[in-house]
């Protein structure tokens, strides 16, 4: 089996994507055909805006999933929350963008990782 092939681009709003999970332990659940909301976001680390809104549905346990471009196949993003928006009436998740993770990838304390990715994507 070949390994999926990292994005190295940014997301766009209207961005068709699919959702692959695992939650809670449960067999394998496909969230097709959602999309990127909002392109870039502050995630976890106040003032980085490091992820995305997309519409993917999504259940408890499925954090680490990866967001795959529907078109590509290449994963763009990881999921991993999900939070109210500001109005309180509606809900959408939040996932990390790939190419900030292989940014943070590149520290030493990483390099035999990455080193991996890097063989595996011929990047």
């Amino acid at each position: 089996i070949a390994p999926v092939k990292l994005s190295a681009g940014a997301v766009h709003s209207g961005q068709t994507l699919v959702l692959i999970q695992h939650p809670n332990y449960l067999p394998k659940q496909l969230s097709r055909n959602c999309g990127v909301e909002t392109e870039s976001t502050v995630g976890a680390q106040e003032g980085l805006y490091s992820d995305f809104f997309h519409m993917c549905s999504s259940e408890g346990g499925a954090s680490g999933s990866p967001l795959m471009d529907a078109a590509s196949g290449r994963v763009v993003g990881l999921h991993h929350a999900g939070k109210w928006k500001d109005d309180g009436k509606a809900y959408h998740n939040l996932g990390v963008k790939i190419p900030l993770i292989l940014k943070n990838l590149d520290q030493p304390k990483y390099a035999k990782v990455r080193a991996e990715i890097r063989k595996s994507q011929q990047m």
